[in-house]
């Protein structure tokens, strides 16, 4: 299993530290991150904060658009299941006449 990028703890450690000697390149050296990635984290201060303890990112913010047509997303999901299951190929022009 692949490892967790950044921790929250991890990230509120390298935020104090950047809080007191101030943001650099050794810092972020140290931390395996870059600069930006510093900034980011000190101008986050409040959503790492405020994230529950956990061994992956803070709470992210952005999401993708809401479902729509929930009985055709799930009609979608069941045939790309089934598909799987028997091994075939999900094709796109399969998908078009599935909905059509």
């Amino acid at each position: 299993m692949r490892a967790v990028p950044h921790q929250n703890e991890r990230k509120l450690e390298a935020f104090e530290r950047a809080k007191r000697e101030g943001v650099s390149k050794d810092l972020a050296k140290q931390y395996n991150v870059n600069r930006v990635t510093l900034y980011s984290w000190v101008k986050n201060e409040s959503a790492i904060r405020s994230a529950k303890p956990s061994k992956t990112y803070a709470k992210n913010t952005k999401g993708g658009p809401p479902v729509t047509f929930q009985a055709m997303e799930k009609q979608l999901f069941e045939w790309v299941k089934v598909m799987r299951r028997n091994k075939s190929k999900c094709k796109f022009i399969l998908l078009r006449i599935l909905l059509h």
